[in-house]
């Protein structure tokens, strides 16, 4: 017999024994279903995931259902932030970033609905902000899809338990360019952290573009629902001068 909990962010579902993945927004079965898939694909990778996230306990203190039983965890904050913290996050990224296995629902997600969501962002953003629109877009697009991605590679989708970092929040999970995650975690910090965890690479131009691109979609989403404008604009503004 299948017993499901859900929750606001995921659900774990439990089923002849066996503990797999699913989770459910918008119910969208077809979604819910990939989402949990990636969510298997990247524990095969060595990076922790939590098979079940419970919110609203508080705002330091969430919990995690592993193993059948529940811990708590630690949502990671910018004040957390310094170089042991860079460093396991850019160690997560390159696992991510040298699989060469690649789903091939993974590739239509990103030349489908991914680039179609970040082009949105980008329209947005031109009702507001002069820019070079086929520049940012196509030194992106032109990069081979070649790598698995979180498609949201951000602090608040990571949490703390005992020292090990997790990651959750697999909805824009698939295929992507080697750099884009790397280069949308840097766009979704401040500058100094970003450019700290862009020192701590070779300076590929690829990720460069990357984060520039992601920068504009991060602020054209903000612009759009009116969320961390002066915040976002900044980022965008360090990386288009950079």
């Amino acid at each position: 017999m299948e017993t499901i909990i859900s929750d606001r962010r995921q659900s774990l579902c439990c089923k002849d024994g066996d503990i797999f993945r699913k989770y459910f927004k918008y119910g969208d079965k077809k979604v819910a279903e990939r989402e949990g898939q990636y969510s298997l694909l990247y524990e095969k990778m060595g990076i922790n995931t939590p098979h079940f996230v419970r919110t609203g306990f508080s705002e330091k203190f969430r919990r995690f259902f592993n193993e059948y039983c529940y811990i708590d965890m630690i949502e990671l904050s910018l004040t957390m932030l310094d170089e042991n913290l860079l460093t396991k996050l850019l160690e997560q990224l390159n696992l991510v970033a040298n699989l060469k296995i690649l789903p091939a629902d993974g590739i239509d997600f990103w030349n489908q609905s991914y680039k179609s969501n970040l082009t949105s962002a980008i329209n947005w953003l031109k009702k507001f902000v002069n820019i070079d629109e086929q520049l940012l877009i196509e030194r992106v697009y032109l990069q081979e899809v070649s790598v698995i991605m979180h498609g949201d590679f951000s602090l608040a989708n990571m949490s703390f338990s005992d020292e090990t970092l997790y990651l959750y929040d697999f909805a824009s999970a698939g295929c992507s360019p080697k750099w884009w995650d790397l280069g949308y975690m840097i766009a979704s910090l401040p500058p100094n952290f970003g450019k700290q965890l862009y020192d701590m690479t070779n300076h590929d131009e690829n990720l460069l573009s990357c984060v520039q691109l992601a920068s504009a979609v991060k602020l054209g989403r903000g612009l759009r629902k009116h969320e961390e404008v002066a915040f976002r604009q900044n980022i965008f503004k360090y990386w288009s001068d950079f």
